[in-house]
């Protein structure tokens, strides 16, 4: 019989279940929920092979489920019915692995397989798979599994991942110039990284540019230029080279720096001065705090910066680059130890930043009283992106000069409209990061009226609900409503800006005094349930399902009153999503799907049979323990891997552009 391999598709699940339950132990199936996901990810594939025996329709014989990591192509599942064995079914799909990892320039395959069955390992180990570890307890308590993996690159050691992701290059127009020993970098030449293959193939790079002008169509440039079209790092980038070259625009961005400026001159003598700055580093000491903040505004190696005295203040006059030629010699053995402590960063240091693929910039607040995620929440989460290839920092509302240092914006603090939040969102947006909570969510999110009339126009269940303002007041409309009522500030979030209302004089009150804060509110029907249910969205697909209890002799979840830390929050349970009613799932999915394709925490009521949705909230809570109870790690995976693929959407858009 002809065995003919394709991509499976949505009419081929029934038979790929039957497989599965055929094939493997209830512990180790996959369910029909799995793989569906399977089939829409755009990180996994399934491949099937079919077989047409005689005198009879086409039949399913064998399954291949794919994931794909950074590097790594990974076999999740390899199946063959029992009535097409023998016939190589289960060679061809490894094949086709095998074929396809080259095709996309894999470093290697990975499997995992039974350690008790040595059969099945011995066939894989006759396909080019190699034992590299054990992992105990995989499938169940004394259910041990091998981990084997196929290396795909001749010049690296079996599961040595590619570390050419981390090149440091100092470009200038004549090494020779370069009297300084860095070991963590390469010193090459203008020329070379303009013209020679070598460079032009490095998957990820950061250049250093110290050529000594940066001018339109100079070398210097065309060097940021072409390392930008090459996904390359580039320092200074070509947008910072715009900016500081000029003078209106260095100017708006300096003039945020007006107190720092004039708090570093205070006592200065005369009408001009010059700082040059080295790594982001001042000589004088007395300038250091203002040179980082340079630095972190026009991110470049080396800097001139020109001040004037001007109406009785200081403001910055020019910025331009700084040419070794023009350092004293006698200034090098400093300028050797700023430049070795720069790369000795943990973001420039090779050693450790080996497998770091991309950047992500984390926005918290370490002051916050209840953030989205805790501190170690955030610890763990940074954790797993360094063993998924990705550095990931922490960075606070002092660092929006940062942003252009990093490929993605985390955001893991209360975000607001009138907010710091959203200024890092909007800006990293405008620098083509990819963002999460991009600025659209947040300020869809953020409005309760604009949530009401989206989810009305849609007829998505919610409480019976209307749009007050102050006509309501004026013409005693507010006596119709039934009662109790929930009554909401349009920008109110985490139960706050929330009020509840019993009586009519209650509710004319509360209405009186929130319309001093907004000119419209929105009051909802109270609907008592014993807890909310919240459903985590991640790519328009349900990422975590929680059940939020309401506070302990309160109606919301969140009792801001309480006196006691312990009452504060109700309880929570966690959920498996197969085990959440569908209704509530799908509710929840068609509400977030409206926001956009983001992370989206969906509160709902369930009423019997019937799904109500609350809010949609942006910037969800996660946090260790609650959120990632059913998940774990893989909840953290998750996040991660849809920053690597907007990261590679983005970047293979801006290729065709180019």
């Amino acid at each position: 019989m002809k065995v003919h391999l394709r991509t499976a598709s949505a009419s081929d699940l029934d038979e790929i279940l039957a497989i599965e339950q055929a094939c493997f132990e209830i512990n180790r199936r996959s369910s029909r929920r799995s793989l569906a996901n399977s089939l829409n990810s755009p990180m996994q594939q399934i491949w099937v092979a079919t077989v047409k025996p005689e005198e009879s329709d086409q039949m399913l014989a064998g399954v291949m489920i794919l994931h794909h990591h950074v590097h790594t192509l990974r076999i999740y599942s390899l199946a063959v019915s029992d009535t097409f064995r023998g016939l190589g079914i289960g060679s061809k799909l490894l094949k086709q692995a095998h074929q396809l990892a080259v095709e996309r320039r894999y470093d290697q395959l990975s499997l995992e397989a039974d350690q008790s069955d040595e059969r099945l390992v011995a066939w894989y180990e006759s396909h080019g798979y190699q034992i590299t570890d054990t992992l105990e307890n995989y499938y169940a308590a004394d259910q041990h599994a091998v981990r084997m993996k196929q290396n795909l690159n001749p010049d690296k050691a079996l599961g040595q991942r590619n570390n050419q992701n981390t090149v440091n290059l100092i470009v200038t127009d004549n090494p020779s110039d370069i009297q300084l020993k860095i070991d963590k970098a390469q010193i090459i030449s203008t020329q070379e990284y303009l013209t020679d293959p070598r460079f032009l193939n490095i998957p990820y790079a950061r250049v250093f540019n110290l050529c000594p002008s940066y001018k339109y169509q100079s070398a210097g440039y065309y060097v940021s230029l072409l390392a930008e079209a090459r996904s390359h790092r580039s320092i200074p980038s070509v947008s910072t080279i715009q900016d500081f070259q000029s003078r209106s625009i260095m100017r708006s961005m300096t003039d945020e720096m007006d107190e720092q400026i004039q708090k570093a001159f205070a006592g200065f003598d005369g009408k001009e001065a010059t700082i040059n700055l080295y790594f982001g580093h001042s000589i004088d000491k007395r300038f250091n705090e203002l040179a980082n903040r340079l630095y972190r505004m026009f991110p470049t190696p080396m800097l001139t910066v020109d001040f004037v005295h001007v109406r009785d203040k200081w403001m910055v006059d020019k910025i331009s680059p700084l040419s070794l030629k023009k350092i004293d010699q006698g200034m090098m053995p400093l300028i050797q130890e700023l430049a070795v402590s720069f790369f000795n960063r943990k973001r420039f240091d090779q050693a450790r930043m080996r497998n770091y693929a991309y950047d992500i910039a984390v926005l918290h607040d370490p002051d916050e009283v209840e953030p989205p995620s805790s501190p170690e929440t955030l610890k763990r989460l940074c954790k797993i992106a360094e063993q998924m290839n990705i550095y990931m920092e922490l960075i606070t509302r002092n660092d929006l000069d940062r942003l252009s240092e990093f490929d993605a914006l985390f955001i893991r603090t209360t975000t607001n409209v009138n907010h710091y939040t959203y200024q890092f969102s909007r800006k990293a947006y405008a620098e083509g990061l990819v963002v999460i909570d991009d600025p659209w969510s947040i300020l869809r999110c953020a409005n309760k009226v604009y949530l009401a009339e989206r989810l009305s126009q849609e007829q998505i269940p919610t409480p019976q609900t209307w749009i007050i303002d102050g006509s309501w007041v004026k013409g005693d409309r507010l006596a119709e409503l039934p009662l109790p009522l929930i009554i909401k500030q349009p920008d109110s979030a985490f139960s706050k800006g929330v009020v509840k209302v019993t009586t009519h004089a209650e509710l004319k009150r509360t209405v009186q005094d929130l319309l001093k804060k907004s000119d419209l509110l929105l009051a909802q029907v109270f609907m008592p349930t014993a807890f909310d249910w919240r459903i985590g969205i991640l790519d328009r697909k349900p990422l975590f399902a929680c059940q939020y209890h309401m506070a302990e002799g309160h109606w919301q979840i969140v009792n801001w009153e309480s006196k006691n830390k312990d009452d504060l929050w109700g309880a929570y349970k966690t959920f498996d999503l197969d085990d959440v009613p569908p209704v509530v799932v799908r509710t929840a999915l068609k509400a977030a799907n409206l926001i956009g394709d983001g992370l989206y925490g969906v509160d709902i009521k369930q009423i019997e049979d019937e799904a109500f949705v609350i809010e949609i909230n942006d910037n969800p809570n996660i946090d260790l323990g609650i959120e990632d109870q059913v998940l774990k790690n893989e909840l953290y995976r998750r996040l991660i891997q849809s920053f690597i693929t907007r990261i590679k959407v983005a970047r293979d858009i801006s290729r065709l552009r180019l």
